[in-house]
């Protein structure tokens, strides 16, 4: 059985320490439950993460989202952005049924 794990595309959470230039450069990504939350988020002035790597999510703890099979992350890509004081995955669709 073959699977992508998903790209993370783009990321605005611009004082996340894995953010370099507005992409996210963690090894890979834990989106948190109950609700979308970027785990990975961490507000720091110390760059993480390498310059020539694009983060993947790694784990998905969201049961609601309509792409969480398995709790891994079915997307073809994700998009993480700022809400509020936190990071969450916009690419979060609410299961249906």
């Amino acid at each position: 059985m073959n699977h992508e794990i998903p790209k993370i595309t783009a990321c605005s959470a611009s004082h996340c320490g894995y953010n370099h230039d507005m992409k996210c450069h963690a090894f890979a990504v834990t989106v948190g439950g109950p609700h979308q939350a970027c785990d990975t988020y961490e507000v720091t002035k110390e760059k993480g993460g390498y310059d020539d790597m694009s983060a993947e999510i790694g784990a998905c703890k969201v049961t609601g989202c309509a792409h969480n099979k398995a709790m891994l992350c079915s997307a073809v890509y994700v998009s993480i952005g700022m809400h509020g004081m936190h990071a969450d995955c916009e690419t979060f669709r609410e299961k249906q049924g």
